[in-house]
């Protein structure tokens, strides 16, 4: 049957430590608000999300769609976005009704298009535009983009020394200057400086999306009633750990590997 609610859309991230709630309609942002939530996201988001329904008086039931960023990102940051956009849903849909549709959104192309709406803060020469997150053991997430946003390969978690390599490699092959972003960059500035020279270092004010960015890419979304993916770049360090893990509890590790996958694919 056709959806007859509002168009009314929320706005999740906490890919990273910074939570970004948001309320649109009507193509703008109708409510924002961000905090540092590292550990305590789960206090944090449903609170924020109901000051904003009650300030802007609307009420739950005319939400018609979640965009929710998806990864790369914590583990703990992207479930918690993930299914609190799926828990809702489902909490507010009738009878023939499936409840707002979702979408997910990918943090580094997200991180990009940020930056790229500022072009009076980019070289006009601009070729490539370069996302770096932190995802810890001294490597990063990365993914390189054209001055469009087109990316010019798939997104990886790479070692820096790695990702030096294949920015030089890259950087080569395109005229033009080309720029670094994101918190990959902002715990690595000193040595990405002196590994990559010519390189323009964008400050820590583009280490989030901004508001604009996410409602403009949730509005290009696909929509649907199915939970959203995750986006795991690396396997999560619970995973990596296991077999020590399972055998210090006395746990059969393979029994331990099916119970974690249990868990992953658990909404």
């Amino acid at each position: 049957m056709p959806d007859s609610r509002e168009d009314v859309l929320i706005l999740l991230n906490a890919a990273e430590g910074l939570l970004q709630v948001g309320l649109a309609g009507e193509g703008r942002i109708i409510a924002w608000q961000e905090c540092e939530a590292a550990g305590q996201g789960a206090e944090r988001l449903i609170p924020a999300l109901a000051e904003m329904l009650d300030e802007t008086g609307h009420a739950r039931r005319q939400i018609s769609r979640i965009a929710c960023v998806r990864g790369p990102g914590s583990f703990t940051g992207i479930r918690l976005a993930l299914t609190t956009a799926f828990g809702l849903s489902r909490s507010i849909c009738g009878p023939g009704d499936e409840g707002p549709r979702l979408a997910g959104l990918d943090y580094l192309p997200l991180l990009a298009a940020s930056a790229l709406a500022e072009t009076k803060n980019l070289p006009a020469d601009l070729a490539a535009l370069w996302t770096l997150t932190h995802a810890r053991r001294g490597q990063v997430n990365m993914q390189g983009f054209t001055p469009d946003g087109l990316p010019l390969a798939q997104p990886e978690t790479v070692t820096l020394s790695d990702a030096v390599r294949k920015i030089e490699q890259q950087s080569a092959n395109l005229p033009g200057s080309f720029a670094l972003l994101g918190s990959g960059l902002a715990r690595n500035r000193e040595e990405l400086t002196c590994a990559l020279p010519g390189a323009l270092l964008l400050p820590e004010t583009y280490n989030h999306p901004a508001p604009e960015a996410m409602l403009r890419l949730a509005g290009a979304a696909a929509y649907g009633h199915d939970p959203i993916e995750p986006l795991y770049l690396r396997p999560c360090d619970a995973e990596e750990n296991l077999p020590g893990i399972a055998a210090g509890l006395g746990l059969d590790p393979k029994e331990a590997a099916l119970a974690l996958k249990r868990l992953q694919t658990r909404i």
